[in-house]
């Protein structure tokens, strides 16, 4: 996660112009509050929901303390990706959630000069949504779950369960998320079943 010295000249037209060597890292924020705050504390909550369309929400909010014994935090930072929406949140959208929110938690307090707060990924989140907007609308299909709930209900170890499970995990998006919050049930109630005859 990078973050841009300056956001003047960032988008150009249509186009994203980006110069890497521009941008400073998230993890070097992260370092130079840990050196100049070795008593502080950032603390993120990271959490996801399904939306009715079935895309997947990750949010995250950070908050950073001067002090580990502080009852409120100096700054926040939130933020908010769509797995699936770019190549990185395909695989890693939790975690590139927290790392902006932490670069944003961090530019709001003193690791960020004005105009300094834009993040590559937040640039690019823009350039996205707005080519989101001009893409038609597809109606979402939604795939047959009654598969998966009898293949949970078939596994009798649980490293069957997990096959499932993985099977499951990766057809996310095409289920509906009445079928994902059923699966889930259904998987969590195997398990305790299954562990109880160990």
């Amino acid at each position: 996660m990078f973050c841009h010295p300056s956001s003047e000249g960032l988008i150009q037209g249509d186009k994203m112009a980006f110069d890497l060597s521009q941008y400073e890292l998230v993890e070097d924020r992260i370092r130079a509050f840990w050196e100049k705050y070795p008593n502080g504390r950032l603390i993120t909550d990271v959490k996801f929901h399904t939306r009715d369309n079935g895309a997947i929400v990750w949010t995250c909010y950070s908050m950073l303390f001067i002090d580990k014994e502080d009852a409120r935090p100096t700054t926040t930072g939130f933020a908010m990706e769509v797995e699936g929406s770019t190549n990185v949140n395909k695989y890693s959208a939790a975690e590139n959630c927290e790392t902006s929110s932490l670069g944003r938690c961090l530019a709001n307090f003193l690791f960020a000069a004005k105009g300094k707060r834009a993040s590559e990924s937040e640039m690019k989140k823009v350039k996205r949504m707005t080519d989101e907007e001009k893409a038609p609308k597809v109606p979402v299909v939604y795939q047959d779950a009654k598969p998966f709930f009898d293949a949970l209900e078939v596994s009798d170890t649980i490293e069957s369960l997990e096959v499932v499970r993985n099977k499951i995990t990766e057809n996310r998006a095409k289920l509906a998320p009445a079928d994902l919050d059923a699966l889930r049930n259904v998987y969590d109630a195997r398990k305790v079943a299954i562990e109880a005859t160990l």
